[in-house]
């Protein structure tokens, strides 16, 4: 309800910025409450209602993260590789890798080797961050896939990384997870 004051306030005064930052705030609310529908609307008319690439990076993503949930995966991949080219605008090479490695895990459960050019340059872009969490979750997605098509040396090496990178980064809980799946 502070967020629809809020929203007719913004409106009064033509403040449209605010209005989509706003609309992308009450679509969040919507995606962990699980009103899918309604979150999907909300970042929409976020995105028509800002000029900030930021938002629109952020928006486009969450969409694809509700449509990837819900296995539209060709609505997810729009909206995934849509998140990558405002990213771009930005220089964000995190968020770009982030995008890559989710549109790469699509192709990855259906089998498709295609997965690992979008994994190769998620690493690429990521590589030149300082991110060691993202450079963690790239490595550790890509070990996934390595393990999914049976190239058990290459899932190592990837797994090997992805604990460097989440030493670096802290993430004690990442740590384990890829120390176990290594094992495995």
């Amino acid at each position: 309800s502070i967020f629809k004051k809020a929203m007719l306030r913004a409106e009064a005064i033509n403040d449209s910025e605010t209005l989509s930052k706003i609309n992308f705030e009450m679509g969040k609310i919507y995606d962990d409450n699980n009103y899918l529908v309604q979150a999907l609307s909300s970042y929409n008319q976020s995105l028509h209602d800002t000029t900030d690439t930021n938002i629109k990076t952020k928006a486009h993503y969450s969409m694809a993260k509700i449509y990837d949930d819900v296995n539209q995966v060709h609505s997810a991949i729009d909206h995934y590789m849509t998140s990558v080219s405002y990213a771009g605008c930005e220089d964000n090479l995190s968020s770009q890798s982030k995008s890559l490695t989710n549109i790469a895990n699509i192709y990855t459960d259906r089998y498709d080797d295609y997965a690992f050019t979008f994994y190769d340059e998620a690493n690429v872009l990521v590589e030149q961050t300082d991110d060691s969490e993202m450079k963690g979750y790239v490595s550790s997605n890509t070990a996934g896939a390595y393990n999914k098509f049976n190239k058990p040396d290459k899932a190592l090496k990837c797994y090997a990384y992805a604990v460097k990178s989440y030493t670096d980064a802290q993430e004690d809980n990442s740590i384990a997870e890829n120390y176990l799946a290594a094992g495995e």
